[in-house]
């Protein structure tokens, strides 16, 4: 995933605020899926190495 630096002037947010609203919250869910599936699978791996044990 691609780091994506985005920053918003008070005039662009005053012309399209639901756009720009509706884009924040799909770049929080595709950072949370991102975030939840890193953390999955690093609890994987960690639940791997103590099976090995």
């Amino acid at each position: 995933m691609l780091p994506i630096h985005i920053q918003w002037t008070s005039e662009s947010l005053e012309a399209t605020p639901i756009l720009s609203l509706e884009f924040q919250v799909f770049m929080l869910d595709l950072f949370d899926d991102h975030i939840s599936h890193l953390l999955a699978s690093r609890i994987d791996s960690y639940t791997d190495v103590v099976e090995t044990l």
